[in-house]
């Protein structure tokens, strides 16, 4: 489905800690834009249902339904902290040596 760091995966335990929310996973959305190109989100979810496909590292677990996960297919999710400020990033298969989308626009 979707690989995940060490790095986000420790910051993601991190973050289900401070909320309370130690069994619960990450779930992991997809917005298809209209060039092709897509927009990831996540979020705390409790519920994991039997058709979601589940990536566990470091114990926490991320999950996707089945037709996210289906765009998340060479996607790496990491954590990246700069000058003391830092933010989940999801570079999905069409970012790729990229840095952005194939169109151009974002």
């Amino acid at each position: 489905m979707v690989q995940v760091t060490e790095r986000a995966a420790t910051k993601a335990r991190e973050v289900l800690e401070q909320m309370g929310a130690q069994g619960a996973a990450v779930r992991v959305l997809v917005n298809l834009k209209g060039c092709n190109c897509s927009r990831y989100r996540m979020a705390i979810d409790p519920r994991v249902t039997p058709e979601d496909r589940v990536v566990e590292v470091g114990g926490v677990r991320f999950v996707a339904d089945p037709e996210a996960a289906r765009h998340l297919l060479g996607a790496v999710i990491d954590f990246l902290e700069e000058n003391g400020t830092g933010g989940f990033v999801i570079r999905g298969p069409e970012q790729a040596g990229q840095g952005g989308c194939g169109c151009g626009a974002h």
